[in-house]
């Protein structure tokens, strides 16, 4: 925006001076919303466990556990250091967190191979289709990310959408428990996604497309991707393949 728009429109230019502020709301809420996704939906196989009788995770189930919370709360501190004037120790923490998604897309992946192997073909092909395909939009919005760092509107809304999508895995088990329709659960799972957009276009009449891109495959993946491959016969095929 050039200084002769802000002269002629200064109602547009007190509106960007508030971006910001509202900008670090917006992605803290983000960052809340996927911890409480996470401690919800994995709260008796995980996060509970301490304080209650629960059956034993394998010590790849802990590991696997213990480093997507990482980048979840690890999402919520990069909120925060921007929201109080830190960036230098941002970079730091992104450095960190570059290696941190990578130690996750190899124990994610080998986790989600184990626990298939555990269950019938048909069960198996579809848990390691969802699982599989969460992961690597997670990876690919990361790595967007990392290439978009030095544009900050786009980075951030893409690390969003990536942390979103790793604690999707936590809806999945929290919707079940309201015997939606898949049409519901999709609706549910857009609202989840696509919610906190809404600020973008309200205030800044934009959204960005590649953010938009990254959710809505993220929402499509169940209602869309289990039925036309996870069930699917050449999938089944490879699972068995995979896993056997």
């Amino acid at each position: 925006m050039s200084v002769q728009d802000l002269a002629a429109n200064p109602a547009r230019s007190t509106r960007s001076k508030g971006w910001p502020e509202l900008d670090r709301f917006v992605f803290l809420s983000v960052g809340l919303l996927a911890t409480g996704v996470m401690v919800v939906g994995f709260g008796r196989s995980f996060f509970y466990a301490p304080f209650m009788p629960t059956r034993d995770l394998r010590p790849i189930l802990q590991w696997h556990a213990a480093l997507f919370t990482a980048w979840v709360l690890l999402f919520v501190a990069q909120t925060t250091l921007i929201w109080t004037h830190r960036p230098q120790i941002h970079r730091r923490m992104g450095i960190f967190g570059s290696v941190l998604a990578a130690s996750m897309v190899v124990v994610g992946s080998a986790t989600v191979i184990d626990s298939a192997s555990r269950q019938t073909l048909n069960a198996g092909a579809i848990n390691l289709f969802g699982s599989l395909a969460l992961l690597a939009l997670f990876a690919a919005l990361v790595v967007a990310g990392l290439r978009h760092r030095k544009e900050p509107a786009l980075h951030k809304r893409l690390m969003a959408v990536a942390t979103l999508a790793l604690a999707s895995a936590g809806l999945g088990r929290i919707l079940p428990q309201f015997h939606l329709s898949v049409y519901g659960e999709t609706l549910v799972s857009a609202l989840y996604y696509f919610g906190w957009m809404g600020a973008d276009l309200v205030v800044r009449r934009r959204v960005w497309r590649g953010a938009v891109v990254g959710a809505l495959i993220g929402v499509l993946i169940t209602p869309v991707g289990i039925p036309l491959v996870a069930r699917s016969e050449w999938w089944r095929e490879f699972t068995g393949w995979l896993l056997h």
